[in-house]
């Protein structure tokens, strides 16, 4: 097991590389020959020049969750150069966003999740994005007032797990483009990056499947409720940004109602409902045996944000505490900010 703790502004770039360079180990160019690489629905390509004169495509697909729901996704293709195979890396986005639709643009100066997929493709792999249940164009009920999936461990892993099935079933998308590298039959050589509540979907996901080899978490919650109902009061700042902001158009409207309650009173019931709705939700659930247990043999890379007011550093902290009573290889890294109200 092995621990790096930095101070600094703007180290993020290094750590995604080494947590690529984990993942690919000796290059992306393997010989390992996919297997049931199979075309189940139509293919959208779309051109994606994000550098002049490239060949990089990218395309619109749709996944259906165990419980019926679509899963909209946006997947990069690396460019051919010569390469039989490429690892997949997938990209998860935070609390009320959308997956990245176009690499156009996107660099330094971009959100680290996102730049560490343009890096990622740019280097040789595949890149899903996803929609998370319940967001962009994703089905789900994760917005409901009792937040029924919202951080559920269980319902996080099924649909990551369908997202690898759908690439070990897809994968390639076009002639031309190289097959999905495989550790071995029906194993993917696979990585997850993940910002916010995204990252803890890494987490818990690519902790509770074999297939994944290598997470890398931007700024997650080691528990949902304590981040935010710490001492079961409410961070109300942050719900009162979530409706002030663009976000709130897309709230269904008891969702809104909630939100706006003064009380937070859910379905009539007293104010402790929503904070008791939300326990086990996260690492958490992991740590305390009731979602499992960490994996010791997956390369684990978190970033905490020293000044984060709405995942405080001590999230990332317990995080790194119990992957450490697993002999986890574990790199820990905090930034100066993180989620911050303007």
């Amino acid at each position: 097991m092995r621990t790096i703790l930095l101070l600094l502004a703007e180290p993020i770039r290094r750590l995604g590389l080494a947590l690529l360079l984990s993942l690919v180990l000796g290059g992306c160019s393997g010989n390992d020959e996919a297997a049931g690489n199979v075309d189940t629905g139509p293919k959208l390509p779309i051109p994606d020049p994000s550098d002049p004169g490239s060949s990089y495509s990218s395309y619109e697909a749709v996944a259906t969750a165990a419980d019926g729901s679509q899963l909209q996704m946006t997947v990069f293709a690396p460019a051919a150069a010569g390469n039989k195979t490429a690892p997949l890396l997938i990209h998860l986005h935070d609390f009320g966003q959308r997956r990245l639709k176009t690499l156009r643009g996107v660099d330094a100066r971009s959100i680290a999740s996102s730049y560490l997929a343009r890096l990622a493709r740019d280097a040789g792999f595949y890149v899903i994005s996803l929609d998370q249940r319940g967001f962009g164009g994703s089905a789900g009920n994760e917005l409901l007032p009792q937040f029924a999936n919202l951080g559920d461990v269980g319902a996080d892993r099924s649909d990551l797990a369908t997202v690898v099935d759908w690439a070990l079933a897809n994968l390639p998308l076009a002639a031309g483009e190289p097959a999905l590298a495989l550790d071995e039959e029906g194993d993917p050589r696979l990585a997850v990056v993940g910002l916010g509540y995204g990252a803890t979907v890494a987490l818990v996901s690519a902790h509770g499947d074999h297939r994944f080899d290598a997470v890398l978490a931007l700024l997650p919650y080691y528990d949902l409720a304590r981040s935010l109902f710490p001492n079961g009061l409410p961070k109300s700042q942050w719900l009162n940004l979530f409706l002030q902001s663009d976000f709130a158009g897309r709230l269904p409207a008891a969702a809104v109602a909630l939100f706006s309650d003064p009380n937070l009173q859910l379905g009539g019931g007293n104010p402790e409902q929503l904070d008791l709705a939300m326990q086990g939700r996260g690492m958490v659930a992991l740590c305390d045996g009731t979602g499992g247990a960490p994996r010791a043999d997956l390369p684990t890379y978190l970033v905490g944000g020293w000044r984060d007011s709405l995942m405080p550093a001590n999230e990332v902290f317990d995080i790194a505490d119990c992957l450490r009573t697993q002999g986890t290889e574990l790199h820990l890294l905090l930034q100066e900010g993180g989620h911050e109200l303007p």
